[in-house]
């Protein structure tokens, strides 16, 4: 016992090697160190007992890292779906809208045409004819 503060005496090599563990316990989050830390704990019994919690620490971290990919790509199908049923769909919808109309607009004003130019061509005639037949008239008014 260190007679000045009460408390037993570690020596320098104890005091690294818990500081060691500590830094451990902080860079637990790597996973490249968690799997190491794992793998050094799994080798020795002792160990494992004596740093349960940092062990169980590296393994969450691991089976974390481990789910990442799976809960990226869950994300992202949703964020797809969601893509389409908002944005997309309903852009293609109004596009589709949009090229049937011009397809009946353009329908319909070749039939108008169609009917405009024969329309035409008989008032052109029902014009002329009226003309033939209003000219005398208006002679007689002069």
């Amino acid at each position: 016992m260190n007679h000045r503060s009460g408390r037993p005496y570690r020596s320098p090599v104890i005091i690294e090697e818990e500081k060691a563990w500590v830094s451990f316990y902080r860079r637990v989050g790597e996973v490249s160190i968690a799997t190491e830390v794992i793998e050094l704990l799994k080798a020795d019994a002792y160990m494992k007992r004596t740093h349960l919690a940092l062990y169980l620490r590296c393994s969450e971290t691991v089976r974390i890292a481990r789910e990442r990919p799976a809960r990226a790509r869950r994300i992202g199908s949703f964020v797809r779906a969601m893509w389409a049923g908002v944005v997309y769909g309903p852009a293609c919808a109004l596009r589709k809208i949009t090229r049937e109309s011009a397809e009946g607009a353009t329908k319909c004003l070749k039939t108008l045409s169609t009917h405009l130019t024969n329309s035409t061509k008989s008032s052109i005639r029902y014009s002329w004819v009226l003309i033939d037949v209003l000219e005398p008239v208006g002679k007689l008014w002069r």
